[in-house]
This record gives C-alpha cells, structure tokens and sequence, in this order.
C-alpha cells in the first residue's frame, strides 16, 4: 500500500478526539530493489537513514504530524 494510503488511513482509524489525545509516531516505506527507489512517510518521527556507497551514513531530515 502507497505510504500516504497507511498514514491517511492510520490518522482515520485512530482519531485524538477518540482515543484519549494519545498519539503514535511512526514511518514507513517502501522499497523497490530493482530501481532502488525509496518512498516513504513520517508522522512526528526522525527520518531515515541513508548510507551511500563510500560516503557517511546520514539522517533525512523531514518533518510530519503525529497520528491521532
């Protein structure tokens, strides 16, 4: 499923007005092997990591709401 499809979803199934003001944070994604494509989602959670070939492991930097 499409990483917007499952945070769009979560944040409906999961509402704060429901479930107390409790929240979660999460990320999520989807890799393709073949073209070595990577996409993702954030809710209120640090990006991920990305290690290039001979090159310093780095952190993506995004940003995101909470679910809930």
């Amino acid at each position: 499923m499409d990483p917007a499809q499952v945070q769009a979803r979560l944040n409906a199934l999961y509402p704060m007005e429901s479930n107390g003001e409790y929240y979660f944070t999460m990320i999520y994604g989807l890799l393709d092997v073949r073209t070595r494509r990577f996409r993702f989602t954030v809710a209120a959670h640090p990006g991920p990591i990305v290690v290039p070939a001979g090159e310093w492991p780095r952190r993506l930097e995004v940003s995101g709401f909470p679910i809930g």
